[in-house]
């Protein structure tokens, strides 16, 4: 028998935790070509020449 039970529902599990990792990551390689242009132009670097 498994002394282990379910976490209450609002409660993190290892599950929702992977979910939400892979949906900022989706969002961030996206996004990836928009950050680099918004970064070169904050901080002065060339963007990457695939990038133009």
């Amino acid at each position: 028998m498994s002394d282990q039970t379910p976490p209450p529902s609002g409660e993190f599990t290892e599950g929702s935790v992977y979910r939400g990792l892979l949906v900022v990551l989706e969002v961030r390689w996206r996004h990836a070509h928009f950050d680099r242009h918004v970064i070169g132009q904050r901080y002065g670097i060339q963007p990457d020449a695939d990038a133009q």
